[in-house]
């Protein structure tokens, strides 16, 4: 699976809605879903740190989830399980997609929780639309090297493991090792995957509460066989989950213009997506495993 088709799963993400079920006698209220079946949402919202709502959410869903509650879900190989958890079990995965680190196994049993115990407000397009669940970027970076690259199986995976989606970037673009930096525009190959880490001129990797202080960073996915030459340099197709453009998880050409050997290594010059967004960014190959 490529990251654009990892990506998908997110964008086209597939949520099987139950009936509202408060323990109460009152009907549902709008943006329930008293009809039960699988519902096709959304999920590219930019999400990125701590939220409340998790906490909130779960007040009305824990009194309703005492026991092992069954839930469907659709993995990211389209295989649809019946799976039973206990509350300990339903309460890890459900947080993630609420801090941008949700695998989309756990954004559907985020989605599905939330209408199925909660009386929401918003309907369930508008609830993927605001600042409820999403993905920050290595979120999404991490979730793929996980559940594609390392095949773990979705119940298993471990979000706060390294690498993972908590991983920093520089120590993302580290952990593909030292034979997979590149350092020449010739080394990248067309069928491979590469990821790029936002840079300072001089090479060093942005990262939040690093050294420089500094309170961002960006990773990025090259999607395999983009790769072209072009007028201006080379062209190639880049998935990212960013606060830029319209905050979402997206798929953009970028060129890469230029190479520099620095005091941190090779930077590249990269224009996403117009002549007027410039970045610098350090590339490493995906490794295998």
């Amino acid at each position: 699976m490529t990251p654009l088709e990892f990506a998908n799963k997110y964008l086209h993400l597939e949520v099987y809605m139950y009936p509202l079920e408060t323990g109460k006698a009152d009907s549902p209220g709008p943006g329930n879903v008293p009809a039960e079946g699988w519902r096709t949402l959304r999920v590219a919202r930019y999400r990125l740190g701590k939220s409340d709502w998790p906490n909130k959410l779960w007040q009305d869903i824990s009194p309703r989830v005492s026991d092992p509650v069954t839930v469907k879900i659709k993995t990211i190989s389209d295989e649809t399980k019946d799976v039973p958890l206990t509350p300990k079990e339903l309460r890890r995965h459900f947080r993630y997609p609420f801090g941008g680190k949700g695998s989309p196994e756990q954004a559907q049993l985020a989605i599905q929780l939330t209408y199925r115990y909660h009386k929401a407000v918003f309907t369930p397009e508008q609830f993927v639309e605001k600042d409820f669940i999403g993905l920050d970027c290595n979120g999404f970076v991490g979730n793929y090297i996980q559940r594609v690259v390392q095949n773990n199986p979705w119940l298993k995976a471990q979000n706060d493991k390294d690498p993972g989606p908590t991983t920093l970037i520089g120590d993302l673009l580290a952990r593909q090792g030292r034979a997979n930096q590149i350092t020449d525009v010739n080394h990248l190959a067309r069928e491979e995957i590469y990821l790029f880490g936002w840079c300072a001129p001089d090479g060093f990797i942005f990262d939040p509460k690093d050294e420089r202080g500094s309170s961002y960073g960006h990773i990025m996915m090259t999607e395999p066989g983009t790769l072209e030459q072009v007028d201006n340099g080379w062209k190639i197709g880049v998935v990212e989950a960013t606060a830029a453009g319209n905050r979402e998880l997206r798929y953009l050409d970028y060129t890469i213009t230029g190479v520099t050997k620095v005091q941190f290594g090779t930077v590249f010059q990269v224009l996403r997506g117009s002549r007027s967004d410039h970045m610098n960014v350090r590339v490493a190959r995906l490794a295998a495993s």
